[in-house]
């Protein structure tokens, strides 16, 4: 009888730990879009293809020269 309630509160804890995780990700996710309604705010992915730039830019040639 006791291993009964033992799997029932077992149960009831499992659901109450996934409502608990659904309802936080849910207030995330509405007060990200109070905070930035447009997704402005929103990681931009920048590729560089190294083989487009023919060399070094002379801005970065002159930063790299020794003290002399």
């Amino acid at each position: 009888m006791f291993g009964f309630f033992d799997l029932f509160m077992k149960r009831v804890n499992d659901q109450a730990a996934e409502y608990a995780a659904a309802q936080s990700d849910i207030a995330r996710r509405v007060w990200g879009d109070w905070a930035d309604p447009f997704q402005i705010l929103q990681p931009v992915k920048v590729s560089v293809d190294r083989r487009a730039s023919p060399g070094t830019p002379r801005r970065v040639q002159a930063g790299r020269r020794g003290p002399f």
